[in-house]
């Protein structure tokens, strides 16, 4: 199950380090949450992470630790790309009756989370954008599909549908999370193991080239961010809760419009906050007779 994990890092061996995420596959199949949990746990104690939170359960979604906390949302609102098998409890013959079975329940549906689970049994709706058929197998009854889906969607759930619309009943035998926000299994992911490994080879030899490779600066979740790159000068007040403000503008991408969420970076790229732009477009700011110092680009 690959995740994106946020997490600071309180070595000193550079100060990068204390801005850092890591992608981990974390659920070998044999796994449940639980020894995932403590190997957590494992890691607070052992002093390479500090704090840590996530944001979801079962399965856990981006945990994260300290400042980078404030990241989590950023993420859920990406979505989340899952593989999954289900089995119908009667094997059907006419896989094109599944097919449309599957593509049916697309867009925004209502869910009820399952009896096991994390959160509170209401009905509410939650978005799947894409829901394909990859494979069915007509003698087990078994299919794979591919749910392109909001944060909070259960493809448990969406398992049961579909056996409901094929009047058979059917139930999930597997998943598998590929992408969550917008880390894949493919960007350099590591499992839990690996990063207590990298944490006992710089312990005991002073070797960063482990953990330099386990962890990626957290400017990777935003690289897909709008930006507005601001003086070296303004990069405190803004820190200190202070509103932008047009001189400490330096450079800034030429398709922000209103709502946008954007990222305010410094010169050297590292990201300082995230904010909503709130003019109808970057433009139009520039145009206006705005050109004091109580006009401000976004809320932070």
């Amino acid at each position: 199950m690959t995740t994106a994990t946020i997490a600071t890092c309180d070595h000193g061996l550079v100060a990068k380090l204390k801005r850092v995420i890591m992608e981990r596959d974390l659920y070998p199949r044999q796994w449940g949450r639980g020894p995932v949990a403590m190997e957590r746990k494992k890691l607070v104690a052992q002093g390479l992470l500090s704090k840590y939170a996530k944001a979801g359960e079962v399965p856990p979604k981006v945990p994260a630790s300290k400042r980078a906390t404030r990241l989590v949302k950023s993420q859920q609102s990406a979505g989340k790309v899952y593989i999954g098998i289900f089995r119908l409890h009667e094997a059907l013959d006419d896989c094109k009756r599944v097919q449309q079975a599957v593509e049916t329940l697309s867009g925004a549906l209502f869910q009820r989370p399952p009896l096991v689970a994390a959160v509170k049994r209401q009905l509410r709706v939650r978005t799947v954008y894409e829901n394909k058929l990859l494979e069915y197998d007509k003698e087990r009854g078994l299919g794979v599909i591919r749910v392109t889906c909001e944060a909070g969607t259960y493809v448990r759930t969406l398992c049961v549908h579909i056996g409901l619309l094929l009047g058979c009943g059917g139930v999930m035998e597997e998943l598998r999370r590929i992408r969550s926000g917008i880390m894949t299994e493919e960007d350099n992911m590591v499992t839990m193991h690996d990063v207590l490994d990298a944490k006992w080879l710089y312990d005991n030899r002073r070797d960063e080239s482990y953990l330099r490779r386990v962890i990626m600066p957290l400017e990777k979740l935003l690289v897909g961010h709008k930006r507005i790159m601001l003086k070296d000068t303004a990069v405190s007040a803004i820190c200190y809760g202070a509103k932008l403000m047009l001189p400490g503008v330096l450079r800034y991408d030429n398709d922000i419009n209103v709502n946008d969420e954007i990222v305010l970076i410094t010169t050297k790229g590292e990201a300082i906050a995230i904010g909503t732009f709130v003019w109808d477009n970057i433009k139009q700011f520039l145009n206006s007779d705005c050109t004091n110092d109580h006009c401000n680009y976004c809320y932070l």
